[in-house]
This record gives C-alpha cells, structure tokens and sequence, in this order.
C-alpha cells in the first residue's frame, strides 16, 4: 500500500512541475500586449523589428529604439529629429528574434534592401483580431519632434564657442589709438616731477654757438674776397 502511495505522489509532483514549466513557457514566448500599433500582425512574440527605409531596430521587450551615430549603435527611447519624417505604421517591418541582431547588420541591410519601399504590411492597429485588442492602442512615438535628441541619456556634451573670445585686462588691453613718443630726455625728480636735462640744453648752446661761429668766419671771408677783388679792378 506504501509503495502505491509514494508512486502516486511522484506522479503529481512531476504534473506539477510539468505544468509550472509549461505555463511559464507560455509568459516567456508571448508578448502579443506589448507589441506596438505600428508593428505587423501574426506574431506571438517578437524580439525586435528591423526597419529597412530606416536601417534600425526597435527592441519591444525594452521599448527602445536602437540606430546607428557617430560610429556605435545607441539605444534611446526616441530616434533622432532627421527620423521623424518616416512613417513608421507605412514602412515595413522584419521580425527578428536573435540577439543584439544590430552585430549583423550588414546582413540585414543587404538582404531586406528590397522592402525600403514596400508598404502593404498589416499593422496592428489595422487589424480586428481580438489578440490585439490591447496592443492596438500601443501608439509608440518613434521621434519626438526636437533637434536635441541625439543620445540615450540626452547629455550630448557640445564643443566650446569657439565664438566667445576671452578679453585681456586693462593691464593687457592694447590702445591702437597711443603714439609712442620719442622720449624728451627728461627724468623724475624725487617729488615725482619731471625735471629737464641740462646736459641736453648744454649741448644744445653749444651747437647753436658752433653754427655762429661758422658763420662769422664765412662772412668774414667774403668781405675779404670781395676787397681783394676791387683793389685787383682798381689797377
């Protein structure tokens, strides 16, 4: 009696775990209420959609979009401004359920390259499926219409204006207007004042007195000459 006993407890633990796992299966490979009102219809669970006009992905599970910038693939909640002009309910969407599937891009990118113009795909927001009821209302905003969105975390750090020019103190400022002088010879007193140079007015008397002296002989000699000549006329 024992020994049925124990096989019919073994029997229910192993439903139990059977049935624990299958159910937990179910919540993993389903995601139907967290797709967008953009994505396509006919899917159970989707990873992420790849966007071949765009060439990005969109990850649904984490609700963010990942593109392509400054040579590394960021994810951010909302695409850059130049992205808003797409149409995301018009554009076609491949499904894709690899991960971190941006490491093959080119892949995806040559191989999708036909559905850049393709705009037949079924949306869910289009679809009267009752599955879709909840995700029908999922209107997942792709750009939100500003320049500065350019990072996941929105702290781009911008060069320096190189337009603001640092100005020198007065002590450094330089005047276009000041005329350098040539310099008068003169010196400070003690008192702070100016004081002439004597020596400079020295020289000067004795240059104006050289010049008269030189001319004096000058004239001197003319006289003379002119003398010499009348005397010489006279005989």
């Amino acid at each position: 009696m024992k020994k049925y006993i124990i096989i019919f407890a073994l029997l229910t633990g192993l439903a139990s775990v059977a049935n624990t796992a299958s159910a937990q299966y179910v919540n993993v490979n389903i995601n139907i209420n967290s797709q967008p009102a953009w994505g396509p219809t006919g899917y159970d669970y989707v990873g992420y959609y790849y966007f071949p006009e765009l060439n990005c992905y969109y990850d649904v599970n984490g609700g963010l979009f990942v593109y392509f910038d400054s040579g590394r693939w960021i994810s951010a909640r909302y695409l850059p401004y130049h992205y808003s002009r797409y149409d995301l309910y018009g554009t076609y969407k491949v499904v894709l359920n690899a991960h971190n599937p941006w490491l093959n891009n080119a892949y995806h990118y040559r191989n999708y390259a036909s559905y850049r113009t393709y705009r037949n795909q079924m949306v869910i927001r289009d679809s009267r499926d009752h599955r879709y009821y909840t995700s029908r209302n999922n209107h997942v905003v792709w750009s939100n219409n500003t320049r500065s969105n350019r990072s996941y975390n929105n702290n781009v750090s911008r060069p320096a204006n190189n337009n603001h020019v640092q100005r020198p103190n007065n002590n450094g400022r330089t005047n276009n207007n000041q005329v350098s002088r040539p310099s008068t010879g003169n010196h400070k007193n003690n008192n702070g004042h100016y004081a002439p140079n004597n020596n400079r007015k020295e020289n000067n008397r004795k240059e104006i007195n050289r010049t008269s002296n030189a001319s004096r002989t000058n004239n001197y000699q003319m006289v003379n000459n002119t003398r010499t000549t009348a005397r010489s006329s006279r005989r």
